[in-house]
């Protein structure tokens, strides 16, 4: 399990990082011992897993966490939570992970009167769930970690028509 999206599904915001300054062993003329990558190949390909995983989920992860939708999942002993995203268009995203050492079918539900029909990306993975009512269902690998992007449901969507564009007063070109 990634421990920064546990971590997230509690309540953190960000992350921080630090490095152990020891001396170099191999200090060349003119190096600089503080532009050094951490020594493990794997630590640093993680260090760039997450930081691009942050990167994406930073307008979710920003967001006033009380306004999100509740979400609920069954079919194992995951946690979970929704965020939503604090960009033009929105989003909600929901955060997954399984800390068991067993896969898992799971259903998650989010309230259907915030999230609309049709289908939400899994982030990271290359691949879509359908949402029906406001509930999909997937697979979780053991230790594993989901990111669903979910589209809000808008009042237009329950009329007939979309309602007519309007110019955005915060637009700063003369001719958009």
């Amino acid at each position: 399990v990634s421990l920064f999206q546990m971590a997230w599904i509690h309540g953190a915001y960000g992350v921080m990082w630090f490095e152990h300054e020891d001396p170099l062993s191999h200090a060349g003329p003119g190096s600089n011992q503080r532009l050094r990558f951490p020594n493990s190949p794997n630590l640093w390909l993680e260090c760039q897993r997450l930081a691009v995983e942050g990167a994406e989920l930073a307008p979710a992860l920003q967001s006033h966490r009380a306004a999100a939708p509740s979400v609920h999942v069954s079919g194992g002993a995951v946690h979970a939570t929704a965020l939503l995203e604090q960009r033009r268009g929105g989003g909600i995203v929901v955060l997954v992970a399984n800390p068991t050492n067993e896969p898992a079918q799971i259903r998650v539900s989010v309230d259907s009167d915030a999230v609309a029909d049709g289908t939400a990306p899994i982030l990271f993975v290359g691949r879509n769930v359908t949402v029906k009512g406001g509930a999909f269902h997937d697979s979780i690998d053991a230790w594993g970690t989901r990111a669903y992007r979910m589209d809000p449901r808008t009042a237009w969507q329950d009329a007939s028509e979309p309602p007519t564009p309007t110019l955005n007063p915060q637009n700063l070109l003369s001719n958009p």
